[in-house]
């Protein structure tokens, strides 16, 4: 059977990272650990069903939901007519499908039970990539360090995320990474810093303000767009140029992004009761080049 690993003649000779790979694709299998049965018609009959995997990332037990609907006369004519949801797991922060539908890609969070007692204890999310009825992927955002929070607030931001096409490559919307801020007088021990860790760290700014855009958005300063590709699993951040906020994102073919772009003022207002804040539509390529931006003067517009 295709993905089984065949037994080395010597014992020496085993892959780890093959074994080890093997075992974590036999994880994402769903176990069912519970159903339930309701009749909406006479021929229409709906199962209920709760599935549980272990995640390898987040070293827990995940579960989600999945419903079903058959209809009862095909089963007699062994022709079984039936209709299958995606699984939806559970503390959902944001989900976006692709356009076939066959992919969907789902925004969770778990809490960080292995630095209780540092300020790195915020939760953690997880982009978790289903295709069907399969987990195809997990990641972990905060340990892949390329960002912070993804944007969920659709009523603000309108699009957050956003399939590519042909469902190889997702889009979404971040706050961008800032560099590590540091007390003057905070004591050192024998902690081992690395050069890179210096060269990222800023000292004394740790009150220092940052703009963002108001009321109930006070923790949006800058954000980004981010390309995950499924297939080569490279995360690339684009930063848009003439200190643009992107936001409400969407493709053009596969080759490029769209959407609303908030101009970042010397001095930022509120934007989320404000919809005449200056904007401008703008597309830029998903390798970060060909940007173009859309101006008519004098009008602003609204995501």
């Amino acid at each position: 059977m295709e993905g089984l690993i065949e037994p080395p003649s010597n014992p020496l000779d085993i892959n780890i990272d093959k074994v080890a790979k093997s075992y974590s694709d036999f994880l994402k299998i769903p176990i069912l650990s519970a159903a339930s049965f309701t009749q909406d018609t006479a021929d229409l009959l709906n199962v209920h069903t709760e599935w549980t995997y272990d995640d390898v990332i987040s070293k827990e037990k995940s579960s989600f939901v999945q419903n079903h609907s058959i209809v009862k006369s095909s089963v007699l004519a062994n022709t079984l007519v039936i209709a299958s949801s995606m699984p939806v797991p559970y503390d959902v922060k944001l989900t976006c499908f692709s356009n076939a539908g066959s992919k969907k890609a789902v925004l969770t969070t778990f809490a960080d039970a292995t630095n209780k007692k540092t300020e790195e204890n915020e939760n953690r999310e997880l982009l978790r990539i289903y295709d069907n009825e399969m987990l195809l992927k997990t990641v972990d955002l905060k340990k892949l360090d390329k960002h912070k929070e993804i944007y969920t607030l659709k009523s603000q931001w309108g699009s957050t995320m956003a399939w590519s096409q042909d469902g190889t490559k997702l889009a979404y919307m971040a706050e961008k990474k800032t560099p590590k801020v540091e007390p003057f007088l905070e004591p050192k021990g024998f902690t081992h810093v690395t050069c890179d860790q210096i060269d990222d760290s800023r000292k004394g700014e740790e009150f220092a303000f940052r703009q963002s855009w108001g009321e109930q958005l006070t923790e949006s300063h800058e954000s980004v767009v981010v390309i995950f590709d499924l297939y080569t699993e490279e995360f690339k951040v684009i930063e848009l140029p003439d200190k643009l906020f992107p936001s409400d994102l969407q493709w053009v073919n596969n080759s490029s992004i769209v959407g609303t772009g908030y101009v970042h003022c010397e001095w930022r207002l509120g934007l989320i009761y404000c919809t005449n804040r200056e904007s401008r539509i703008f597309q830029i390529g998903i390798d970060g080049n060909n940007f173009r931006q859309f101006v008519l003067h004098f009008i602003y517009s609204s995501s």
